[in-house]
């Protein structure tokens, strides 16, 4: 026998098939999900991610870059600075 309390659960299709968004509702709440139309809900903020789906390789170099060789330049300076009795 179902309880009166039981909590049904909405779940809404994200693209891509990774992540879903699931709503939790009592029996006798209205859900957001349920009010707007059926499909996937996207944010309007949404289209402004695309530029970031793909990945540029020369940007990731240039990052690289930019970054290891300033990491082992301190590294070098901070031996140097040991052997010469630097304190």
């Amino acid at each position: 026998m179902p309880q009166k309390n039981e909590a049904k659960t909405l779940r809404e299709e994200q693209p891509g098939g990774g992540l879903k968004r699931v709503v939790n509702e009592s029996n006798g709440a209205k859900s957001l999900a349920k009010m707007k139309s059926p499909g996937r809900m996207w944010p309007d903020w949404y289209p402004v991610l695309a530029t970031f789906r793909n990945s540029d390789t020369r940007k990731a170099t240039w990052q690289l870059i930019k970054t290891v060789i300033p990491y082992c330049g301190l590294w070098y300076l901070m031996i140097r600075s040991i052997q010469l009795d630097y304190p």
